[in-house]
């Protein structure tokens, strides 16, 4: 079984498609040509996980731990949960 996935591995190392060559190639996961982590400034939204006490960063931690109704992360569903 094992031995089927290395193969399978194998092979799908030589795949390639035509759409590659518009991906970009520096990590850049943005269309638009900025990153996510370029527009973002570290404290400005409050942690998801902090609000829920699942947090598990601490000072390492990218996000706001501080309660702040105009710092809250936006919904997922675009509303006003």
């Amino acid at each position: 079984m094992v031995l089927g996935l290395l193969l399978r591995d194998e092979d799908e190392r030589h795949l390639s498609f035509d759409f590659e060559m518009l991906l970009p190639e520096d990590g850049d996961d943005r269309m638009d040509g900025g990153t996510a982590k370029k527009d973002f400034k570290r404290g400005t939204i409050v942690s998801r996980h902090w609000l829920r006490a699942l947090c598990m960063k601490g000072d390492n931690c990218e996000f706001l731990h501080q309660y702040d109704m105009s710092k809250m992360p936006e919904c997922r569903w675009r509303m006003e949960c």
